[in-house]
């Protein structure tokens, strides 16, 4: 009997060992599958081959679904397709299956596939603006999806196309510079032709936003606070100048000093507004575009001979003054602009208080309350009266007595 159990033991020992051993087999040949099916997907998805990437990305999602990697793939070809709602869902659950040194990696994937549904959401809602006749919201929407993505030549066009109908030539050069530098040939060929063709409309569009929004900010200043629907208005010239004629020194043959472009314009609104930061932002497009403030007269007007901006110092020396400034205009500009600001705030009174940065008025000096003293000082302080007046009394009797 004893024997007949220890058999059985042993069969079912070999039973469970052969079982086992089919078992680590099994997973061996999954794990295999697995690597083989994502290999050729990356390997596909390298060469532009994304239907094939996305058939073997799907066979791994289907071998072993707890692993990112087909996710992730399958995203990837799904986005190269502009299948974008199903690149979406693939994507997030890669994200949520990704270990920790590989998520980086995922996070990049779902930015990409973020970025192309806000393009096409504004694609769509462009498309419904202009069949609906709102071609300024159509055009701007056009606007906006292609410098989300430079690479939709398309969108470019149609929005530039628009913006010419609008009889707004300056936005439309805003979208075909960009598209006469793009890899699409024939979006580069008409760009460069409109370009052309809109040279002089672009030179007056320059020249009359600048001298407007220097004059609308002008009028803003002189009003305590600042007129702020003024400044905004002048704010939307001077990005209409820019868009017009991008580069800082204006188109050539302008009668507008360099000091009074409109990157500095759209500086001192800001600041007139109170946003250093949009300040800052203003000055480093300028920077960008070839500005080059090396004279105090780019912050200061001289008022012999100011016919526009002559009221910029107003604002901007509330911050320009300002010695935390000096770093920026030295990594922006260098030293010819912080000795340009340093001349501006040397030579010229401060700001009004209204235009001041608000800062913090000093408390008020602590007095310590006097400590009343206790029975004992005042006694002590009594006697030591008594003393004094005693020997007061008779040093005046000692003169008053005969013989002295």
């Amino acid at each position: 009997m004893q024997y007949l159990r220890s058999w059985q033991a042993i069969r079912l020992a070999m039973v469970a060992c052969v079982v086992l051993s089919a078992a680590v087999a099994a997973v061996a040949q999954t794990g295999v599958e697995f690597d083989t099916a994502i290999g050729l997907a990356k390997s596909y998805a390298a060469g532009g081959r994304n239907r094939e990437a996305l058939v073997e990305a799907e066979k791994a999602i289907r071998i072993n679904p707890a692993r990112f990697e087909g996710h992730y793939y399958a995203a990837m070809a799904l986005l190269r397709q502009d299948l974008l709602a199903d690149a979406d869902k693939y994507s997030q659950q890669a994200l949520r299956l990704a270990p920790e040194d590989r998520r980086k990696d995922v996070d990049q994937l779902v930015a990409a596939i973020k970025l192309q549904l806000l393009v096409q959401q504004k694609e769509q809602k462009a498309e419904e603006a202009r069949a609906a006749g709102r071609m300024f919201l159509a055009a701007t929407l056009y606007l906006e999806g292609f410098e989300l993505n430079p690479l939709r030549a398309d969108l470019g066009l149609a929005g530039a196309r628009l913006w010419l109908t609008l009889r707004e030539p300056g936005r439309a050069a805003r979208i075909y510079r960009r598209l006469a530098v793009g890899p699409d040939m024939a979006a580069r060929a008409e760009a460069t032709r409109q370009l052309a063709n809109l040279a002089p409309a672009l030179a007056e569009e320059w020249s009359n936003n600048t001298t407007n929004g220097w004059r609308l900010f002008d009028s803003a200043i002189t009003v305590q606070p600042p007129a702020q629907a003024s400044l905004e208005v002048a704010i939307e010239a001077f990005e209409r100048a820019i868009d017009a004629y991008p580069d800082a020194s204006g188109p050539a043959g302008t009668s507008i000093r360099v000091a009074d472009s409109p990157y500095i314009g759209l500086a001192a609104a800001h600041a007139a507004r109170g946003n250093r930061g949009l300040l800052e932002a203003a000055l480093s497009r300028g920077a960008q575009n070839g500005l080059r403030p090396d004279s105090a007269a780019f912050f200061t007007a001289d008022p012999r001979s100011c016919t526009i901006g002559c009221t910029r110092y107003d604002a901007l020396a509330a911050y320009i003054c300002q010695r935390d400034i000096e770093s920026f205009f030295y990594a922006v500009y260098g030293p010819p602009a912080v000795r340009a600001v340093n001349s501006a705030c040397g030579t010229r009174p401060g700001p009004p208080e209204a235009l001041m940065m608000e800062q913090h008025a000093p408390e008020p000096e602590q007095v310590e309350p006097k400590q009343e003293r206790t029975k004992s000082q005042k006694r002590k302080a009594a006697r030591k009266h008594t003393r004094g007046h005693r020997a007061i009394t008779a040093r005046m009797l000692k003169r008053q007595a005969p013989g002295n």
